[in-house]
């Protein structure tokens, strides 16, 4: 399976459908080699209506200045335009929801959800990034 990414000067995206549970909904993730960890941002977690901060908590975690409670979801589905314009579904035995730790911090919006190493070693995800060519996708063998 091929998953398409979408590449700008700066940032490597993709969309997913979400299904956790009875919440729902499409998230824009960021690709971040960077990170070891994958995650629903707070922001998405609020519009998909994800009571992150009741989840079993995992680990704190300060990323992209915000200070974030890392909660527990099992079970999470991700589901992926392919190449050739089918649907892919990647099964996540546990993902992370984001929410911040004080009422006062409010630079979530430096924290997008993520798709971390973490992502593609424990799914055995490639990553294929030839940026003068303009081509970047996920590679999974099924």
């Amino acid at each position: 399976m091929k998953i398409p990414l979408k590449f700008n000067d700066k940032h490597l995206k993709v969309a997913a459908s979400f299904r956790w549970k009875r919440f729902f909904g499409r998230i824009e993730f960021y690709v971040d080699t960077g990170s070891a960890t994958s995650l629903i941002g707070p922001e998405d977690a609020k519009r998909l209506q994800i009571p992150a901060g009741s989840l079993p908590f995992q680990e704190n975690a300060k990323i992209g200045g915000s200070s974030l409670a890392l909660h527990k979801m099992e079970n999470v589905v991700l589901t992926f335009r392919t190449e050739d314009e089918k649907s892919g579904n990647i099964d996540n035995d546990i993902f992370l929801a984001a929410h911040c730790n004080r009422d006062t911090d409010n630079s979530t919006e430096s924290c997008p959800s993520i798709l971390g190493t973490d992502f593609l070693k424990n799914r055995r995800i490639a990553l294929y990034f030839h940026p003068s060519e303009n081509i970047a996708n996920f590679e999974k063998s099924e």
